[in-house]
């Protein structure tokens, strides 16, 4: 039932204004779409998809969940699982084509994975008409206005999973708070990552009690299948002899500094690696050339047996855990440029021990819980200090690998706590 500030004329208005604006834009969103296209051909696929003609694999009302890309569809996979366990029928839409590969290879046949509506008011509508989901699951900090009006309009209750909102998101909706607030009033759950995130949401004006601090669905996520160990030993046995520093999910200033950082490292110790692979695979080729061009000679690890060369361009997707385990510790990317850094729990399971650069605002509460066990540098220099540092330390490195693991385990159980909160709202107390 549609809340009745979503029912005000003042917010009508705001929010024919933006479908407008969202309307004007699309043919400028296919165009990009198309133009990605070039690299992975799977942006220029199932376009019905996104304007809401959603396919319909269930008989009964699904669990609807959806996440952006790779990393929230691995957050999301304890929860669907717990959820299939349950006996739930589910949904999944993700944004991108990496994440619908992700899910195809988490779950295969047993999850339905379509594109998500873009938002205006007719293929919002279409799909919540098309899917009828019983409850909606956004993972992370998902606020579109067309599609959370769509889901109180059909009855479809709504929670936010994992959320987060960062100062600078908070200060973004703020500014578009008239929008944004009625938007949220009609969300049943903000199941928050932390307390800041939680107090963040307070303060954009979402009534506290549908507020809850139940912790990051990330470490729930964590899991090292055998077949990786045995996948790491076989790639570190086509390695040198020396040590291997993995670059991991780079973007363009991550690369310079580290190789600026790795020619202090290779003066020192002459047998070692590096092994960089990049976040978005469209730029392979790109990095490959910026590291050729500063005479370094680059392997791609797909395609040869032989992996003596100096740096290594990890060029297969869904390997990074691989090149976690394999590695004897692991610089993170988007934290040498100002994104703001990458989810660094895979490396923490692979017992790989973290080395991040000065910008980590988007994991800002994974650096607090890991503060003891990952190592910061504040530029290249001090990079290249700390690399050859633990690279001739095999205790330092361990003792960061074990109190990194022992951090994880005490943060698991998110996915039960979130089951129940779901249970609830589907089977509520008579």
């Amino acid at each position: 039932m549609l809340t009745t500030i979503l029912q005000s004329p003042g917010f009508r208005a705001l929010r024919a204004i933006y479908s407008v604006f969202w309307c004007l834009a699309i043919p400028g969103v296919l165009a990009r779409l198309w133009w990605r296209g070039r690299y992975n051909p799977g942006y220029r696929e199932h376009w019905a998809q996104r304007f809401g003609h959603a396919p319909v694999h269930h008989h009964e009302p699904p669990v609807w969940i959806h996440a952006v890309s790779v990393g929230e569809t691995a957050a999301a996979a304890p929860l669907i699982k717990g959820l299939i366990a349950l006996g739930y029928s589910t949904q999944l839409t993700v944004t991108t084509p990496t994440g619908a590969d992700k899910a195809n290879q988490l779950f295969g046949s047993n999850v339905p994975v379509c594109y998500p509506p873009f938002d205006t008011a007719s293929a919002t509508r279409q799909f919540m008409n098309t899917v009828q989901p019983a409850i909606g699951v956004i993972i992370e900090t998902e606020i579109w206005p067309n599609l959370l009006y769509a889901a109180a309009k059909a009855g479809v209750p709504v929670i936010f999973a994992n959320a987060r909102l960062s100062a600078r998101s908070l200060a973004g909706y703020q500014r578009a708070r008239p929008l944004i607030l009625p938007t949220l009033s009609d969300v049943r759950l903000i199941a928050a990552q932390t307390e800041t995130d939680a107090a963040r949401f307070r303060r954009l004006g979402v009534d506290g009690h549908r507020v809850e601090t139940l912790g990051n669905l990330k470490y729930d996520a964590a899991e090292l299948l055998p077949q990786t160990r045995g996948n790491a030993r076989t790639l570190r046995a086509r390695c040198g002899s020396g040590p291997l520093i993995l670059a991991a999910s780079t973007h363009r200033g991550d690369e310079l500094a580290i190789l600026d950082a790795f020619a202090r490292v290779h003066k020192i110790v002459p047998t070692a690696q590096l092994l960089i692979a990049p976040r978005h695979p469209e730029r392979f080729q790109q990095v490959a050339n910026t590291c050729r061009a500063a005479a370094w000679r680059v392997t791609r690890v797909s395609a040869a047996s032989d992996l003596s060369g100096e740096i290594l361009l990890g060029d297969q997707m869904g390997a990074l855990t691989t090149y976690y385990a394999a590695a004897d510790l692991a610089i993170l990317g988007a934290t040498f440029e100002p994104i703001g850094g990458h989810n660094p729990i895979e490396a923490v399971l692979a017992g790989c021990p973290v080395v991040l650069g000065p910008n980590h605002h988007r994991i800002t509460e994974m650096m607090t819980i890991f503060a003891d066990a990952f190592v910061r540098v504040h530029s290249a220099v001090d990079l290249a200090e700390k690399l050859i540092e633990l690279v001739e330390n095999d205790t330092q490195r361990q003792k960061l690998s074990t109190r990194a693991t022992a951090i994880l385990a005490r943060e698991r159980g998110v996915t039960d706590r979130l089951l129940t909160r779901i249970q609830v709202i589907l089977s509520p107390e008579e």
